[in-house]
């Protein structure tokens, strides 16, 4: 199984290579408190864990493993207006197209879903989930 570390430092480096965001990093912290302190126009990469999708056992695979993992939009405004409600949109989906369909060690980042998360204090957090196939194989 890919460590998800490595995995997250691609999807950053994919991300920075938009030019769209002024901070792009994994967040460790509770998700509740994303709105505290942040720089706006920035991604928030947080893991989500992974769930046993199925027993294999042919070819040393052990078992197929889905991992899910959230990247979050912060954007602060004094006023949501059309012009910065079409520049977040826009932001949504240039990280959309940047992640959906990234290939990397031979697995696919697919996007899941996305919701706004958060709207106060003039802080807005929009959440896109992705998740991608992993395996567990054994060592021989």
């Amino acid at each position: 199984m890919i460590d998800v570390m490595e995995v997250m430092e691609r999807i950053i480096e994919r991300l920075q290579l938009t030019g769209e965001f002024r901070k792009v990093e994994v967040y460790n912290g509770d998700t509740e408190d994303l709105q505290k302190g942040l720089t706006t126009a920035a991604v928030y990469l947080v893991y989500n864990g992974a769930e046993l999708v199925s027993e294999a056992g042919a070819n040393s695979v052990k078992s197929i493993v889905s991992v899910r993992l959230s990247a979050y939009l912060v954007v602060k405004t004094q006023k949501m207006n059309t012009a910065k409600a079409i520049k977040t949109k826009d932001m949504l989906k240039v990280m959309r197209q940047a992640l959906h369909g990234f290939e990397f060690n031979d697995r696919i980042l697919l996007w899941q879903r996305e919701s706004a998360v958060s709207i106060e204090n003039r802080t807005y957090i929009y959440e896109q989930e992705y998740m991608y196939k992993d395996y567990l194989v054994v060592s021989s």
